[in-house]
């Protein structure tokens, strides 16, 4: 049986090895580790070497939270407008869904994936009763067919299918 290298004090990406565990039920060795935010972890020899485990899973907290905090409109009505607009589209499990994308309509590439994008278009919603129209309701969304309407404004512009 191959002698286990003493990895103690050694380095894996955001880790450090503290000391040696033992064997897990597997018969893998160990280590107790700590990742430079703090927390302690235990990883075997081969998740160390291998490079699999560079920290303790802080470093997918930590992009996610980048990607949510962003542009820090997370949960605004104008990012619930954006993500309903994509859901009408490309949802065909959205009740709506027969109404836009069943009948072609689509969100342009520039705003499809880019929220920053939809949103410098559009700015802020004018107020609690508007929500995104598009100006020809045979058109796709994008930056010249889109603006905040009311309700009213939008039954007027309705088409015949609905």
């Amino acid at each position: 049986m191959p002698k286990t290298p003493d990895l103690v004090d050694e380095r894996f990406g955001r880790i450090l090895v503290i000391c040696q565990l033992g064997s897990n039920s597997l018969g893998k060795v160990e280590w107790v580790c700590i990742c430079d935010c703090g927390s302690q972890i235990k990883v075997t020899t081969g998740n160390l070497r291998s490079g699999n485990t560079t920290n303790c899973g802080c470093v997918r907290s930590e992009k996610m939270t980048q990607h949510n905090l962003k542009h820090g409109l997370h949960g605004t009505p104008e990012y619930n407008a954006w993500t309903n607009m994509l859901q009408r589209c490309y949802n065909p499990k959205v009740r709506s869904y027969p109404w836009y994308g069943a009948r072609g309509i689509k969100v342009c590439n520039e705003w499809r994936n880019n929220f920053e994008a939809f949103y410098k278009h559009i700015g802020p919603r004018p107020g609690p009763e508007y929500s995104v129209d598009r100006i020809d309701n045979n058109g796709n969304y994008e930056p010249e067919n889109v603006k905040w309407s009311t309700q009213t404004e939008q039954i007027a512009n309705r088409g015949p299918w609905i």
